[in-house]
């Protein structure tokens, strides 16, 4: 374009006895710019087009990639505060977009104005040396402006990242206990405290985000800058015949649309910085690695699970809490088809037992065996399989009553299933009837968190979920100590019916809930201290008499 430029401009520059040639001229030239126009319009459009299309298929991937990674992930990593659920959401809606300030039309711009900039101090310097020389030393000052300002906007995003992640995780907290919150009536405090959060972002903010500022500014009045000094200079050429003005034209002009062109990049830096620092998040989230992978391939594949469980001399601490050990020489054993409960005081380690029989953790020394096999040996999501768990607070999905339940079973067998599958776990799970007497039966929406139904009914089609498998072991971590006593009875009932014929273990604090078990263990500091039936543990008048008499069970 600078080389038709200067042709224009020396064009023009004729007496008027020669305008009938300068019209010829400029026709020519003009025909020419018209043709450019239309090869840069088809250039462009396919250039972004392109581009745009990958920059979607970039953000779409990373999205899905990150998800699936925190699916990969075991339960330790979302211990960790720094993993929240404000965190991770951020990292999967936030960092996945802001990749795209990299991509798309503005990496089209950038190719554009790099192309333009080196194109242009070619040119300046191939028709004019001296000129092109002058007029390029500023250009390095424009480009170094340019990268300063990306790595304050960078700094800056990083900053924000954690601060935003910190509000981000008190709003997601204030949203999911809205029901306690305006109960409390602290809207207006919550409300405040978030607006702390922020604001304190925003006054950190200021002194980059000047230094920023100042920094564009310089950029921006380095194309001035270089105009006048290549005004200067070139007539100080043209004075002493050293250049024409055809070639003064043509090198000032190529230089300054090379200038503005790399102005043009950096008007891009808060993007690009934020795309930065997404790449950075991203990349540091693939870089931890789960020391326990469901979807791993590795390990042992066990086709038939009897149901034997036993634990030999576990000792554990949680990740995050390194300096409490919880599980101090722990040893049990639960043979098949037995109705094992677990009590004692809280923090005793009895719910530690259920994490590590799912397989959530790994034990610091010791060993869980099913079947007489270390359970380290084996597949995750193979193993995994074999066992049902029903938690104390039983959580459903969006979706129809089916589909919860259905998601107790592999996705490769959803499919196979029949009604009479579904039907029949609900049956044991003493839900059957009351889901079919509702309109819509089976296909009837839970809602978000299974708010459309009561307590006792979403745990019952947690309990429907997990008999749907059919596990070998059945895992009960205080499955009824959340609800009233009319939906406890109900519940009870079905987990009495879902324990035949299956290795059961049940975390219990309510006693009456476990009276009839084949054997009790009593925990009390990381360890088991008692074992027995209620009658015997009762006649040694220790920790589990305790218990029982502080429940008053002991006249019941």
């Amino acid at each position: 374009m600078s080389y038709l430029y200067g042709k224009v401009i020396n064009a023009l520059m004729v007496p008027p006895s020669l305008y009938h040639q300068m019209r010829h001229d400029i026709n020519i030239y003009a025909g020419c710019f018209i043709a450019l126009a239309g090869v840069e319009f088809c250039f462009y459009c396919i250039l972004l087009g392109c581009l745009t299309y990958h920059s979607e298929q970039l953000v779409h991937h990373i999205r899905l990639g990150t998800f699936q990674h925190f699916l990969r992930m075991d339960i330790s990593f979302f211990d960790d505060d720094a993993n929240s659920t404000g965190a991770l959401t951020s990292a999967l809606s936030k960092d996945g977009q802001a990749v795209e300030g990299f991509g798309g039309s503005t990496l089209g711009q950038v190719f554009n104005s790099l192309a333009v900039l080196f194109g242009g101090i070619i040119m300046s310097i191939v028709i004019n040396w001296r000129l092109g020389l002058v007029c390029t030393a500023c250009v390095p000052i424009l480009v170094g402006c340019g990268f300063l300002r990306l790595k304050i906007l960078s700094s800056i995003e990083e900053r924000s990242k954690k601060a935003y992640e910190k509000s981000g995780n008190y709003a997601c907290e204030g949203v999911s206990a809205i029901r306690t919150v305006a109960s409390l009536t602290r809207e207006n405090s919550v409300c405040e405290i978030y607006n702390e959060h922020v604001d304190a972002q925003v006054k950190k903010s200021r002194i980059p985000l000047t230094r920023s500022a100042i920094v564009y500014g310089l950029s921006q009045g380095l194309t001035p800058l270089i105009m006048g000094l290549g005004f200067w200079y070139g007539s100080t050429l043209m004075r002493k015949h050293i250049t024409s003005s055809y070639e003064f034209f043509t090198a000032f002009s190529s230089v300054i649309f090379g200038a503005q062109s790399a102005g043009q990049i950096f008007s891009f830096a808060p993007s690009m910085g934020k795309a930065k620092q997404a790449a950075q998040n991203v990349a540091r989230i693939f870089d931890v690695q789960p020391n326990i992978d469901s979807t791993s391939t590795e390990g042992d594949i066990m086709k038939d699970v009897v149901g034997d469980i036993e634990f030999r001399d576990v000792h554990f601490r949680y990740p995050t809490r390194r300096h409490v050990p919880v599980l101090r020489g722990l040893n049990l054993s639960v043979k098949k088809g037995q109705f094992v409960a677990l009590v004692g005081p809280s923090g005793c380690g009895k719910s530690t037992t259920i994490s590590l029989i799912e397989m959530f953790y790994r034990p610091l020394a010791g060993q869980v065996l099913i079947d007489g096999v270390d359970i380290a040996t084996l597949n995750v999501s193979n193993y995994r399989s074999h066992i049902g768990l029903v938690q104390q607070e039983p959580v459903l999905y969006q979706g129809t009553i089916r589909e919860n339940i259905l998601l107790g079973i592999g996705e490769k067998e959803n499919s196979e299933v029949s009604d009479e599958e579904v039907f029949a776990a609900a049956k044991k799970a003493n839900i059957h009837n009351f889901i079919m007497s509702l309109p819509d039966g089976y296909d009837t929406a839970c809602g978000s968190k299974g708010t459309l139904l009561s307590g006792g009914q979403k745990q019952r089609i947690a309990i429907a979920r997990a008999l749907i498998r059919n596990p070998k072991v059945l895992l009960l971590d205080e499955a009824t100590s959340a609800l009233d006593s009319e939906s406890e009875k109900v519940v009870q009932a079905a987990l009495d019916e879902a324990a035949k014929g299956r290795t059961t273990i049940a975390v219990a604090h309510r006693l009456s809930t476990i009276q009839n078990a084949d054997i009790i263990y009593v925990f009390d500091q990381g360890k088991v201290v008692e074992s027995g039936t209620h009658d015997e543990l009762i006649e040694k008048r220790d920790i589990y008499y305790q218990l029982v008499r502080m429940q008053d069970l002991e006249k019941k």
